[in-house]
């Protein structure tokens, strides 16, 4: 292939904290092994990585040169994956996403949505903000950039934050 694009990952947040080791090696050195494997074979890469690699002490929205500094072990082995991206020499683009939604799977606004349904009452936190991303968006993005790359036409190779404006 002349693409590779890397939806797997280890993505229960919570669970994350107990099962370590298979979370570091599914977010972590698998990419790495994945990333190597692409630059063997002159292979771009496009991984998906999380807003989980900040702490989220920040009060304005973080970009891309802000160094990450993850609260969780979740966030670390997001880094961990990206930073193996880097050391492996591949052509890539990693996508850090924040707050996924969609119709499909288990994601942010499902568990929302499952939980007013099922308790009609939700119990959340009131100073966290993120930015919902939908699927349909980074689908959009993701083929945009392909379509892009495919033509000739580089966006210069890199991380960027996927999201898109405002909060919640």
């Amino acid at each position: 292939p002349n693409i590779l694009i890397n939806t797997a990952a280890f993505t229960n947040v919570e669970l994350a904290e107990k099962k370590r080791n298979e979370v570091l090696m599914i977010n972590g050195f698998s990419v790495g092994n994945i990333a190597r494997e692409c630059a063997k074979r002159n292979i771009l890469l496009i991984h998906f990585s999380s807003d989980y690699v900040f702490d989220g002490l920040k009060k304005s929205p973080y970009s891309e040169k802000d160094l990450p500094c993850p609260l969780n072990y979740y966030g670390y082995s997001k880094l961990i994956g990206e930073q193996e991206i880097k050391k492996s020499g591949c052509n890539f683009y990693i996508f850090r996403i924040s707050w996924l939604i969609s119709n499909y799977g288990n994601n942010f606004l499902k568990v929302i949505l499952r939980k007013a349904q099922n308790d009609g009452i939700i119990n959340v936190v009131n100073n966290q903000y993120g930015v919902p991303t939908s699927t349909k968006l980074i689908a959009k993005i993701v083929k945009s950039l392909i379509d892009d790359y495919l033509n000739g036409s580089e966006w210069g190779k890199g991380i960027y934050h996927l999201t898109p404006n405002g909060k919640a």
